[in-house]
């Protein structure tokens, strides 16, 4: 509820608070930061959920695509669609496909759709 409207550092205040998380917490910093124009702090949630062991599914990955792209970071941009390519989401995963089709060209710097 806080991301979504908005107040992201109460939001990332009951995050770090609590005892369990999961994908689902993950992905709301996530997508949130990038969504509210923080694509940065977004990034470095994408990285820690990682190194905390959490499994990026595609929710994760589209979030991340989506807020890379509007940022206009090419590196970590290619870097999340690398770890589609490992993981094969970008063959099994018709949402994610359609993803990469428009941020792709957004990331190799033309015209935003």
């Amino acid at each position: 509820m806080y991301v979504k409207s908005g107040f992201l550092i109460k939001a990332q205040e009951v995050f770090d608070r609590l005892n369990v998380r999961n994908e689902v917490l993950w992905n709301s910093l996530i997508v949130g930061y990038g969504a509210h124009g923080h694509g940065e702090v977004g990034f470095h949630c994408f990285k820690r959920m990682q190194l905390e062991g959490f499994f990026s599914n595609s929710v994760t990955f589209i979030g991340a695509l989506k807020t890379y792209s509007n940022m206009a970071v090419p590196s970590k941009g290619h870097e999340v669609h690398a770890m589609l390519e490992i993981q094969g989401l970008v063959q099994k995963d018709l949402l994610v496909g359609s993803t990469l089709m428009v941020t792709n060209p957004k990331l190799a710097g033309g015209s935003k759709l």
